[in-house]
C-alpha cells in the first residue's frame, strides 16, 4: 500500500487524518447524507485517485489490524477483482423464508448440510473489516453483495463485532480489553 487517504466532509475528522498522514479527499456534502451508500462514495473516491486496487477499511470493526489488510491485499489477483473479509458464522439457527410477497406462506432456508459442522464451515459471514476491490468491480456491479458477484474471501476466525449499534460498542470494548490482556 503506497499511500492512504481518508473521504470525509468533517472537518475536525480531516485535520486528525492529516495529523498521521492521510491524503484528504473532500466529500461532497451529497454523499455524506444518511441515505448515501458505501458504494456512491467509493465510485467518487475511485474518480479521484487512480490506482489498480483499492482498499476499504471499515472503522466499525473491531478489532481491525494490520494482519487482516495484509491478508486480503495478499488475496487479490488478476483473476477475481473482489476480496471480502469474512468469518464463519456463529449462527446456528435454522431459517425460513416467506415463499411469497405477502408472505402467506414460509418454507424452511436451509438444507441437510446445513445443519451440524458442515454448516459451519461452508456459510460465512461478511464481518465489514476490509474490503479489496478494482475500479472495474465498482463500474460492473452496485454493490459488494450482488448476485452473481465472485469474491474471493480472506477468513477471520477470532472474535469480533461488527459495529452497528450503541450495544455493540460494549462488545468492542470487551473484545479490545480481552486483547490487551485486561478482563
Amino acid at each position: 500500500m503506497k499511500e492512504v487517504y481518508v473521504s470525509s466532509n468533517d472537518d475536525r475528522l480531516k485535520r486528525e487524518s492529516e495529523k498521521y498522514g492521510a491524503k484528504i479527499i473532500d466529500r461532497p456534502d451529497y454523499l455524506a447524507q444518511d441515505d448515501t451508500t458505501g458504494i456512491e462514495v467509493l465510485r467518487h473516491f475511485t474518480k479521484e485517485v487512480e490506482a489498480d486496487y483499492y482498499v476499504l477499511i471499515q472503522a466499525t470493526f473491531v478489532p481491525i489490524s494490520s494482519e487482516i489488510i495484509d491478508g486480503c491485499i495478499n488475496a487479490i489477483d488478476k483473476e477475481c477483482n473482489l476480496v471480502v473479509c469474512v468469518s464463519p458464522t456463529k449462527d446456528k439457527k435454522l431459517y425460513w423464508k416467506r415463499d411469497s410477497f405477502k408472505g402467506e406462506h414460509i418454507s424452511p432456508w436451509y438444507n441437510e448440510w446445513m445443519i451440524g459442522q458442515e454448516f459451519e464451515k461452508r456459510i460465512l459471514v461478511e464481518n465489514g473489516a476490509c474490503y479489496v476491490f478494482s475500479k472495474e468491480f465498482l463500474e460492473d456491479n452496485l454493490n459488494f453483495g450482488d448476485r452473481g458477484v465472485y469474491a474471493r474471501p480472506y477468513v477471520f476466525e477470532g472474535e469480533y463485532v461488527d459495529i452497528d449499534y450503541e450495544i455493540d460498542l460494549l462488545d468492542a470494548k470487551t473484545i479490545m480489553r480481552n486483547l490487551n490482556g485486561r478482563n
